[in-house]
């Protein structure tokens, strides 16, 4: 049977993986201040606005999956870029290889090659802001219900995925840029208080 796996800014996931009989991954997408990194396996939230380092270290402590989603995409601008990829690499769990909303195919192939030279297992995410895309993007596994058999049944499994269509990655790559201004400007308005706990209600599907 599939298995979900969400990744989000609030809490829906929880509630979805209360009520429905699927197997569902609680996870968590977070803005570190060098770009966006994802847990798996959440227990508690992890704030926004930390280092990528601080992010990290605070996913290990409830034994998360540490997992970079569309970690070289030049067309968004809350990716962890390569420079930043590199410097955490060996906390890197899982890195997404196909991200459906990436414009550039080159952005995909280039984070799978890290992925194996590195040995990092890859997967798949659909990054699905609508309900159409849900499901365009995915990776055939084993059984698995521990953080380390996902992890195993990644290296065995094989990624797979579809491009979502350029009006979608445009309409989500224009309100990843509305995002990231609205934080300057919350951040220019009020430099010394804490970070708010939601910056966006976007659900991301990863992989199915």
């Amino acid at each position: 049977m599939p298995s979900p796996l969400w990744t989000e800014r609030d809490r829906r996931s929880l509630r979805l993986a209360r009520v429905t009989a699927l197997p569902v991954i609680v996870g968590e997408e977070i803005s570190s201040r060098e770009g966006e990194i994802a847990v798996l396996f959440v227990k508690e939230w992890i704030p926004l606005s930390l280092s990528m380092e601080e992010t990290t270290a605070r996913i290990r402590e409830q034994a998360g999956l540490v997992y970079i989603p569309h970690p070289l995409a030049r067309d968004v601008p809350t990716a962890l870029r390569r420079e930043n990829l590199e410097a955490i690499i060996e906390e890197v769990d899982i890195l997404e290889g196909f991200s459906a909303h990436v414009l550039c195919e080159a952005d995909n192939r280039a984070a799978q090659d890290i992925a194996r030279q590195c040995a990092i297992p890859p997967a798949a995410g659909s990054d699905a802001h609508f309900a159409r895309e849900i499901g365009r993007a995915g990776a055939e596994l084993d059984d698995f219900t521990t953080p380390q058999e996902l992890l195993q049944s990644l290296q065995r499994g094989n990624i797979f995925g579809h491009r979502s269509p350029y009006p979608f990655s445009a309409v989500t790559c224009g309100l990843s840029y509305i995002d990231k201004f609205r934080q300057f400007l919350r951040k220019a308005r009020r430099p010394d208080s804490k970070p708010d706990a939601i910056l966006s209600n976007s659900t991301h599907a990863r992989f199915g």
